[in-house]
């Protein structure tokens, strides 16, 4: 009997989550003022608010979580500040950019010289922080360095489950009200929630999660399909399509670019069906 192979495709969601930071790996540190927690900050998928502690010098502020256009800090006023939380051309990378200030000290600033960033794997922050009035601060060294144990969703007013963010961004003009929990903005078959779970823009039908190409060979199936570099994949596989039959064969996959292409060996089977699932690996 010939072997009947199928691919589809599936995208998941995590439930929202407010505590970001691990209490174990909180610390950063500067060589002018010395240790500084992270405790009570907040790093989300767009930007960071919160504060941190200098024991030297008083708390700094990292933004209070509602920039002035929905999405990020414009950082040119001063009350529209604080550290944006943005893509790099990197997989599973972003960039940390822009101020945070204390009162003591001034603004302190995270810029392209000293490169912060947040791993969109692993949670962990790295590069440096600079401070004009007392030097560089380190968000990692060879035993310590700050960590994210989730990313903070942001708000979603109309709970439509599309963050607001999100919403502002890929409209044009910005609005909450063009992308709905069972809408299909793009008529591309993929709704909006969907969209942004998988990273791509549900404004054009040009940008969906697809599977590109699928083949088999005996044991052997090879998946290629368009990917964010800010999700990561899970390639699960079913003989019956039933909602309990599905076995993840590859999991934790990091994104290769703009598509990406993984092989999976299973057992002999007269019928089996693959799924390709995209998630952002530190959502809540």
């Amino acid at each position: 009997m010939m072997k009947a192979i199928h691919a589809i495709l599936c995208f998941g969601l995590s439930a929202h989550g407010s505590t970001t930071i691990d209490p174990i790996r909180q610390y950063a540190w500067s060589g002018n003022i010395g240790w500084m927690g992270w405790d009570q900050a907040v790093i989300g998928e767009y930007v960071c608010s919160g504060h941190v502690w200098i024991a030297n010098c008083g708390w700094a502020t990292l933004g209070d979580g509602t920039p002035t256009n929905g999405i990020h800090y414009g950082n040119n006023t001063s009350f529209d500040y604080g550290v944006n939380v943005k893509e790099t051309s990197s997989a599973l990378k972003a960039n940390l950019r822009g101020f945070a200030y204390a009162a003591n000290i001034g603004w302190l600033h995270f810029e392209a010289t000293g490169n912060p960033e947040i791993s969109l794997e692993s949670g962990c922050l790295s590069g440096s922080v600079w401070s004009p009035n007392c030097g560089w601060v380190q968000l990692d060294g060879a035993t310590w360095f700050v960590r994210s144990n989730t990313l903070q969703p942001g708000t979603d007013t109309d709970h439509d489950g599309i963050t607001d963010a999100y919403e502002l961004e890929h409209t044009n003009p910005p609005s909450l009200e063009s992308l709905t929990t069972t809408g299909d903005f793009d008529g591309d078959g993929q709704s909006d929630v969907d969209e942004s779970i998988a990273g791509s823009d549900p404004t054009t039908a040009q940008s969906s999660l697809a599977i590109l190409s699928f083949d088999t060979s005996g044991n052997s199936s090879a998946l290629t399909w368009t990917s964010s570099l800010s999700r990561m994949y899970r390639i699960s596989s079913s003989t019956s399509l039933l909602p309990d039959s599905w076995q993840p064969v590859l999991e934790n996959i990091v994104p290769d670019g703009d598509s990406t292409t993984r092989s999976v060996i299973t057992a002999e089977a007269s019928d089996r069906f693959f799924r390709v699932e995209s998630y952002m690996p530190l959502r809540p």
